[in-house]
């Protein structure tokens, strides 16, 4: 090979590595640009649950937060405009239900904005919700949670949407799940055949109608409608009493805490079945006299570990156990 061919060699390998390196260069700065775009660009907010009534957003960010805002609109023109405050943004259940089909949801910070479909903000909501969900109730059967299914803590006039969704179960035994939180009632539920309702062992799930004018039924009320293997665990009913009638075999009743009723009809009325009654709390002011328990032609009872007393001097009752004291603290406190 001459002199010249050689160096004519040396200049091709040299502007190969040379072309190598403008490669590696482009490619690396191209990579840095795709990081800074998705990172301005990316998930800049955290949502939580508030208090179990509602979820707050945090910016993520190490300087205090001037501009931020959530803006939810729907296809009836109907928006919810809320700015951010201490690096957070606090939203009540009761104030976007309206918002959970068919909405836009846009969350902005300083010059970043993120836009999301309300299914999806709303899915993320309700795993939030749902994490202290059990996966089989007591009696095996299989539990779904509330807020997947579009039913919130702090959300006003639920019961037609339980109603509906209980009248649509298939009829197979399996359980619905509601998370620590009040859910307003403005209607009596007629309950199925295999379904049951439980709340949080811990904290407290509120089925709450003291708004109504009356005191409100959970139940078969009528002798109509026969209920079997299901259970009402961990619920705080007020102004709502417990009505199984006609029928029915093995039902358990557990952990809940009925408080009060505007009428002075039981708080838990049982009649015509099979029945486990366990670790309930019957409680009553001095305004709301009445009727806590009342049991009629059952043909297995089984009681135990009942309370039944004063409103305000239940913390007095030691005996309940401290997971029960604890949820009964927390009542008083509410």
């Amino acid at each position: 090979m001459s002199h010249c061919e050689t160096r004519l060699v040396m200049k091709i390998l040299v502007m190969k590595k040379i072309y190598a390196l403008l490669l590696v260069f482009i490619f690396s700065i191209s990579s840095v640009l795709a990081a800074d775009l998705n990172k301005s660009h990316g998930r800049f907010f955290r949502l939580s649950i508030d208090n179990s009534d509602g979820f707050k957003i945090n910016f993520l960010s190490n300087k205090q937060v001037d501009f931020g805002y959530i803006h939810l609109w729907n296809k009836q023109e109907k928006g919810l405009f809320r700015m951010v405050y201490n690096n957070e943004i606090k939203i009540k259940f009761s104030e976007i239900s309206e918002f959970q089909n068919n909405a836009s949801i846009v969350v902005c910070v300083e010059y970043s904005c993120e836009m999301e479909s309300s299914d999806r903000f709303f899915q993320k909501l309700a795993n939030m919700l749902c994490k202290t969900m059990p996966l089989f109730s007591t009696q095996g059967n299989k539990v779904f949670c509330a807020p997947q299914k579009g039913i919130f803590p702090g959300s006003d006039n639920i019961a037609a949407k339980v109603q509906r969704l209980l009248d649509a179960a298939p009829k197979t035994r399996q359980a619905l799940y509601f998370p620590p939180g009040r859910y307003k009632f403005e209607q009596s539920i007629r309950l199925s055949d295999g379904h049951s309702l439980i709340g949080n062992e811990n904290m407290l799930t509120i089925f709450d109608a003291s708004d109504s004018y009356t005191t409100l039924s959970l139940g078969n009320q009528y002798y109509d409608n026969i209920i079997n293997n299901t259970e009402y665990r961990n619920i705080v009913f007020e102004n709502m009493s417990l009505d199984l009638l006609g029928g029915t075999s093995n039902i358990k009743i557990a952990g809940n805490i009925f408080v009060n009723t505007k009428k002075t009809q039981p708080q838990l009325h049982i009649g015509h079945g099979k029945f486990e009654v366990t670790n309930n709390v019957f409680l009553r002011s001095d305004t709301n006299p009445g009727v806590n328990a009342h049991s009629y032609k059952n043909s297995y009872l089984r009681l135990r570990n009942n309370y039944s007393g004063d409103l305000y001097g239940s913390r007095e009752a030691d005996y309940l156990g401290h997971k029960t004291i604890g949820r009964l603290n927390q009542l008083n406190a509410f």
